[in-house]
């Protein structure tokens, strides 16, 4: 007969069932984390573009959804940029979502020119040349996908 001593085993199973235990928690932390990350690039990237008014955050959507949003009356224009002077081809990396317009299709499409004029609501002409896309929620995103592996670290523990 081989004897064999196992040590260690009530001690593995233990920490098992309390990962078990933890693990909605720890993913909701782990969403959450991720979700602070994009949204605070987001903000940062629409303020340094200049867009005023433009708020970042995210929200619970279900019990293992989470949503970065920015909303603003302007969010589309400075995300996707507006004119062909800045964006003469579209910057964008992934195609737009439906509804998003393409560069120059806005309104009445005068930013398929190089420069067009608008009226304020206070009667002033302005001539533009439009807004380069700043892509804040794209950068968002890139931010979250870049730190997935340490935040999973920060929260689910390892190496």
């Amino acid at each position: 007969m081989i004897k064999v001593k196992i040590t260690g085993l009530n001690e593995a199973i233990r920490k098992v069932e309390n990962l078990h235990k933890t693990l909605p928690e720890r993913n909701k932390r782990f969403l959450e984390r991720l979700a602070e990350i994009g949204a605070k690039v987001a903000r940062s990237s629409f303020y340094e573009a200049g867009a005023d008014g433009i708020v970042t955050g995210f929200e619970w959507r279900g019990e293992n959804t989470l949503v970065m949003y920015a909303q603003g009356k302007e969010v589309a224009f400075w995300e996707f940029g507006t004119g062909v002077y800045y964006n003469p081809t579209d910057p964008y990396p992934i195609p737009r979502p439906a509804g998003v317009k393409g560069i120059g299709e806005y309104g009445k499409g005068y930013g398929k020119r190089r420069a067009w004029a608008y009226k304020e609501e206070s009667g002033e002409r302005v001539v533009t040349r439009g807004i380069p896309a700043s892509k804040s929620m794209w950068e968002g995103y890139k931010s979250m996908r870049d730190r997935i592996g340490e935040i999973a670290r920060e929260v689910f523990g390892g190496k």
